[in-house]
């Protein structure tokens, strides 16, 4: 199940993270919003919404309500803001996280244009088939792009983009730098939190899953039959059977909800706050993701031990080269946005 909502999570931010508005501005870079209007964060004051222009990258502009959109989809993911954005709540945070992905991906995009870099028809068919694939069919994919307002042409636009992004990111970071042992024992070292002994459960779940064209009432009835589920567990009935003929995880459901043993910051964070909340035995009431509502059972809890650093070593060198290689394409970013001209209307945020 786990895998699953992270597949999601990712899949809804990479359609928001590229490729979001490619306007260029024509004239004044404040043409698109008269002086004194200044919107709300959601869009609506002054009249002009969302469309105003937040940004400027090499004369492109970045629109508030793409901003909006991909702050939308780092909340439901649980993505923290980046640390090195300024604001004073964290919900500016978030906003200048957000604005900072789109200038540092239109930057990158520019420039993987400017060198002649192109991905074709048959590639953004590919990555559409797969994405397709990922998220259950063409019609559950496409439920989920009508909802979230994307024509078929403008969803191969972005994917295009992000394919452009990720060959000029290959091209030019290298994504199998060497590890040495002394990496690894600097990241074991680093992150002791991650190899102390630390609480596990045993857990059940049933999903009752929405999706993107259900209306309020749908959703009403989907709570109410949650409800009543609730109602029938702690009456005695089974959990394993209830999952088998109501829960909408293809992955577990057969097993009766099986989810196996699973530490801390595994799941999503409201169904990780939840069921590490849960005593053993006890039902939850309905737990609201980003995926649907579910019901929780905790079967069992244990201390899982310390992982000494000989047992762990041959899993992270993955995880370490992973980390030399984002650190290199941050370079790499931050190298571009030096050379670019970026203007940033902070007062429209």
């Amino acid at each position: 199940m786990h895998t699953k909502l992270r597949f999601l999570g990712t899949f809804a931010l990479a359609l928001t993270l590229v490729g979001c508005s490619g306007n260029k501005e024509e004239g004044d870079s404040t043409s698109t919003e008269s002086s004194e209007s200044t919107p709300s964060l959601d869009g609506n004051a002054g009249g002009s919404g969302g469309d105003v222009v937040v940004a400027v990258v090499n004369g492109e502009s970045i629109l508030k309500k793409d901003v909006i959109l991909v702050n939308e989809n780092m909340t439901a993911q649980g993505l923290p803001p980046d640390s090195t954005v300024g604001g004073n709540t964290l919900e500016e945070r978030r906003i200048r996280t957000a604005l900072k992905l789109l200038v540092e991906q239109a930057v990158v995009l520019q420039t993987a244009k400017d060198e002649g870099l192109d991905v074709s028809d048959d590639q953004v068919l590919a990555a559409l088939a797969d994405l397709q694939m990922r998220a259950g069919g063409a019609d559950n994919f496409n439920a989920m792009i009508e909802a979230r307002g994307l024509t078929p042409e403008a969803l191969k636009r972005d994917l295009k983009n992000n394919l452009m992004i990720r060959d000029y990111v290959a091209k030019n970071v290298e994504q199998f730098p060497e590890v040495t042992e002394a990496d690894l024992r600097s990241y074991y070292d680093r992150n002791s939190q991650q190899f102390g002994a630390r609480p596990e459960v045993s857990a059940q779940h049933i999903l009752l899953q929405t999706t993107p064209d259900m209306d309020d009432l749908a959703v009403a009835e989907l709570v109410n039959k949650g409800n009543d589920i609730i109602k029938q567990l702690k009456g005695g009935a089974d959990f394993g059977e209830l999952a088998k003929l109501h829960s909408a995880d293809p992955t577990n459901k057969d097993s009766g909800g099986s989810l196996g043993w699973f530490g801390k910051g595994i799941m999503v964070p409201p169904f990780d706050q939840a069921v590490f909340s849960l005593k053993v035995g006890e039902i939850s009431d309905l737990v609201k993701t980003n995926y649907g509502y579910h019901i929780i059972r905790v079967n069992e809890t244990r201390e899982a031990p310390a992982m000494e650093f000989d047992a762990v070593k041959g899993q992270l060198e993955n995880v370490v080269r992973g980390e030399m290689v984002g650190k290199a394409t941050q370079e790499m970013v931050s190298d571009l946005r030096e050379k670019a001209k970026i203007e940033i209307f902070d007062d429209r945020l």
